[in-house]
């Protein structure tokens, strides 16, 4: 297992916009259109430059990337490309491919998903079960949690997480992958539902 502090290895595959971009295209503190915040892009990186021992973490974290997508619309962090800024919550719109895998990981702030479409095989703290449109999953602090998209579309989900009680350090607190990223199927690539 290796522990990445939270957003170390997203920051390294995804272009954030500055803050100067994400508040120069808002009118306003209070609102905003979930169309006008954009997603983050991938960008090329040299694997050269990525130290040894963090190279293999870096390219599962590149497979994970080229299949879901996560958009943040209120929150703070500096991990999708913030919108309305708060501190003790992050909310936004996630998408994840066909067949998209997302390994099992925890992190020790309560998270939860609200699906719009697509369906997916959950495990949370060893339940399983299958989330389909309408369906909520909620993860408690620290909770291991993995999904697979297995509907023939892609899912779309409303997600948020939180400070529980006001702990300001479980949101920026590390973000655990508990193995290896597979491969993901190509008919899963988020780039092909663009």
């Amino acid at each position: 297992m290796l522990r990445f502090v939270s957003g170390f290895a997203v920051a390294l595959l995804i272009s954030m916009p500055s803050s100067s971009q994400v508040a120069g295209g808002l009118d306003s503190a209070v609102h905003l259109n979930e169309h006008d915040v954009p997603w983050p892009e991938l960008v090329a990186v040299d694997e050269a430059s990525i130290p040894e021992e963090l190279r293999a973490r870096a390219q599962e974290m590149r497979r994970m990337q080229e299949v879901m997508r996560w958009k943040t619309l209120v929150g703070t962090g500096g991990r999708f490309g913030e919108a309305l800024p708060d501190p003790d919550i992050g909310f936004g719109v996630g998408e994840l491919g066909p067949g998209a895998i997302y390994p099992a990981h925890r992190h020790p702030c309560p998270e939860l998903y609200y699906f719009i479409s697509g369906s997916a095989r959950w495990n949370v703290d060893g339940e399983e079960f299958i989330a389909t449109p309408g369906s909520t999953v909620y993860m408690k602090p620290n909770s291991v949690h993995s999904l697979e998209i297995i509907s023939e579309e892609k899912a779309v989900v409303v997600w948020a997480d939180w400070s529980p009680n006001g702990d300001m350090e479980a949101m920026q607190g590390g973000y655990e992958l508990l193995g290896h990223v597979p491969e993901q199927p190509d008919s899963a690539k988020i780039s092909l539902y663009d």
